[in-house]
């Protein structure tokens, strides 16, 4: 079978280790379920953590202007223009002829961000009073868009980037890939746009979507991709993967 002309930097995780984490983002996804439950029944009236945590971070944003530019500069990252690194993204795979790849993360991406809508527009929690918003999607808070997507696009992005980035610039910007996602959360509580329990259910959910996204990745790359020679291989797959 043709293999894909990208260069693998290292070697993928094993199936057993997949296995596992298919069980780990189930879990994370029966969290996100009970936690959704619990916010829609104190959708009317945050309870005091929940009030409390939020409101720590937004006087911490109003109290030191720096960390509210800095939160307003990893916000950027976020919402609509994650569609342009979506896109980028998925052409320059597509270009290396990294095919499972960019559908992975095509797929990773687009489903979370379609999901992350549908769960939002359901629940219908608003956002917290200290901001206001016109458009409908924006009104709505639960779960956090940003911090969903941080986790399925750019934490998502971060592990591609390091099985196939060259060693010298993988480390640094799968690095700065990591910090603007996992840093989105905390950034929306700075700026005042989302509830603690936005951020939390969202990083469940976004972690169950890469979880499991990752794990059938891995599953399906073993199975099409095992090689019969133990030559530079790992679990059956070979470091360099040129079509033969």
């Amino acid at each position: 079978m043709t293999r894909p002309s990208a260069i693998l930097q290292g070697p993928l995780p094993g199936r057993t280790v997949a296995i596992r984490l298919i069980w780990v983002g189930a879990a994370a996804g029966v969290l996100f379920l009970a936690w959704t439950v619990l916010v829609i029944m104190n959708i009317d009236s945050p309870t005091g953590a929940d009030l409390r945590v939020t409101e720590s971070f937004f006087a911490a944003g109003v109290d030191h202007p720096w960390l509210f530019s800095f939160a307003e500069f990893l916000a950027w990252f976020g919402g609509a223009r994650n569609i342009a690194f979506i896109a980028v993204a998925v052409l320059v795979l597509a270009y290396i002829r990294a095919w499972p790849w960019a559908v992975f993360f095509l797929a990773l991406s687009a489903g979370s961000i379609a999901l992350g809508n549908l769960v939002k527009f359901s629940v219908g929690r608003e956002r917290p009073p200290w901001v206001t918003h016109e458009a409908l999607q924006q009104t709505l808070s639960f779960p956090s868009g940003h911090t969903l997507t941080g986790i399925t696009v750019w934490c998502a992005a971060a592990v591609i980037g390091w099985y196939l980035l060259p060693p010298i610039i993988a480390p640094w910007l799968c690095s700065t890939f990591l910090v603007i996602g996992l840093l989105q959360g905390p950034a929306r509580m700075i700026l005042g746009k989302h509830w603690s329990t936005d951020v939390l259910g969202a990083l469940l959910l976004g972690s169950a979507c890469l979880l499991i996204a990752w794990s059938i990745f891995l599953i399906w790359w073993h199975r099409t991709f095992t090689a019969t020679s133990a030559s530079g291989t790992h679990d059956g797959i070979p470091y360099v993967m040129h079509p033969h």
